[in-house]
């Protein structure tokens, strides 16, 4: 009944804007203009793919065309720098301390080359996951406490630093925060992106939208 959607509609009105009910801008429904249930359709394949390709029709056409392309070029970077560098990390930590100096070189007399199976290579890259785990909890209380678009730009400039300061660390201690900073912000930014994505389209294609953008990360990724 019209009434009782007036009443849902100052409802959500005050609470998603703390305002008194009676500063509602919508005060009355016509009953003429509500939409009446379609009766269902019949669900079939053909129907299934007739809906994506309409969706992915409008989804890849102006206006909605130059935010899909910058969505997924964006978490298509994101995802393969986070994956990429992720993959690389422990490893370049590992080989920071693999220096060896002319004299310890020359005196190795041909010595045979055994492999070798560093534990803090195993160290570095359980720490890392850990405080990845623990950014992707982080994510859920920022994007209550600030403006889901400023996480990722955020985020993804602390990243890049953290990327950059990698080239002067002295230490391994240095280099394994650095890591983490970068790990743990590209994994916030990552959660954010997505709830940035589904805000941007409309909702008849934001569920195909989100797709598209997930599929082009894994590509990078």
């Amino acid at each position: 009944a019209p009434d009782s959607a007036m009443r849902v509609l100052q409802k959500m009105y005050n609470v998603n804007n703390r305002e008194n009910v009676s500063e509602c801008p919508i005060k009355h429904l016509d009953e003429r203009n509500i939409c009446r249930p379609k009766s269902p359709t019949k669900r079939t394949i053909r129907n299934l793919i007739l809906k994506v390709y309409v969706q992915v029709y409008i989804l890849f056409r102006p206006p909605l065309l130059s935010m899909t392309l910058l969505t997924t070029l964006v978490t298509f970077s994101n995802m393969f720098g986070y994956y990429g560098m992720g993959l690389w990390l422990p490893e370049l930590l590992n080989r920071r301390n693999e220096n060896a100096s002319l004299t310890t070189t020359l005196n190795t007399n041909g010595a045979a080359c055994l492999p070798e199976f560093d534990v803090k290579l195993y160290e570095n890259t359980i720490v890392i996951g850990i405080v990845a785990l623990f950014s992707n909890l982080l994510a859920g209380w920022l994007s209550d406490k600030f403006e889901k678009r400023i996480i990722p730009l955020v985020t993804l400039l602390v990243g890049g630093i953290s990327t950059g300061c990698m080239y002067w660390v002295n230490s391994p201690l240095q280099y394994l925060i650095a890591s983490c900073i970068f790990q743990s912000t590209m994994s916030i930014s990552n959660i954010a992106l997505g709830s940035v994505v589904v805000d941007l389209f409309p909702t008849d294609v934001n569920a195909i939208a989100i797709c598209t953008a997930v599929m082009a990360g894994r590509v990078g990724a």
